[in-house]
């Protein structure tokens, strides 16, 4: 037991936490800013307090799934989405009906990204590990060649005498 500073902890920063890591996907070091600590102190909250722990784990779990291998798996096979532009500019003419008006136009194009051969690769030999090996082959480097040891009988199955 630790003795000196009573701890800052409260029982509901394990479910803060969670939440902190799984919707806006906070490091430790954000962490410690939102329960304003330091990062040691969440190192000791998590040896602590399990339910700290495992509470960070689940989070941060659930941002890598819902975000980053969602993005990895959109990026691996490609995607489509709609870009909308827009341009303000004022209307400064003197002679013109209206001024001091922004007018906006706005441009809409829709875009095809194309599967990423890095990102197939990443998913693959991640998901599918047995048939998707990642290893790397030189076929510059070839095998030094492996000693042969040969033995000499003769016919009469003696062995020659060994010559200096």
């Amino acid at each position: 037991m630790r003795t000196g500073r009573p701890t800052k902890y409260k029982k509901k920063y394990a479910r803060m936490a969670e939440v902190a890591c799984r919707e806006g996907g906070f490091t430790d070091l954000k962490l410690a800013r939102l329960f304003d600590v330091t990062k040691s102190t969440i190192n000791l909250w998590k040896k602590d307090h399990i339910e700290f722990s495992d509470s960070l784990k689940k989070g941060k779990d659930d941002w890598d799934s819902a975000k980053v291998e969602t993005s990895l798996l959109k990026r691996a096979t490609g995607y489509k989405f709609t870009e909308t532009t827009k341009k303000s500019f004022a209307v400064k003419d003197e002679d013109a009906v209206i001024t001091g008006y922004e007018l906006r136009t706005t441009k809409i194009v829709k875009k095809d990204i194309p599967p990423d051969t890095g990102a197939c690769v990443v998913w693959l030999t991640n998901r599918m590990a047995k048939r998707w090996k990642n290893k790397q082959i030189d076929n510059n480097q070839e095998t030094p060649p492996q000693p042969i040891k040969v033995e000499i009988i003769a016919e009469d199955g003696r062995r020659p005498e060994k010559t200096s």
